[in-house]
């Protein structure tokens, strides 16, 4: 079964790709508008309202959590190694309507990746 994974207004959303059917979900401490997700492996990242989760995509489980003290509450973006520039890049292209400066951000993940 494939799994899509939705971030919306402080949860996390597990839908069946073929049927867009809920399998399970997830409320995080915030009920802020904007909430990242990125999936990679075994890790579902989320970010919202100042804080980082990391969840079990099998049934969303909390695996840890960390606040992101002194960078405030706006949304942020998730990269990791693994990830292509390009995929960066149209992270920060859907985040221009919540406000983020996309240019800053572009400019920062270029700087980091080689």
């Amino acid at each position: 079964m494939e799994k899509l994974f939705i971030g919306i207004k402080g949860h996390i959303i597990c839908l069946n790709k073929e049927t867009g059917k809920s399998i399970w979900t997830r409320k995080l401490k915030s009920s802020s508008s904007v909430t990242n997700v990125h999936f990679e492996g075994n890790y579902l990242f989320a970010s919202t309202k100042g804080y980082l989760y990391c969840l079990s995509p099998d049934d969303g489980s909390v695996k840890w959590t960390t606040p992101l003290n002194g960078f405030g509450n706006g949304p942020c973006i998730i990269a990791t190694e693994n990830q292509s520039f390009a995929m960066i890049v149209a992270d920060a292209e859907a985040q221009k309507n919540s406000g983020v400066t996309t240019a800053s951000l572009v400019a920062a993940a270029s700087s980091s990746v080689d």
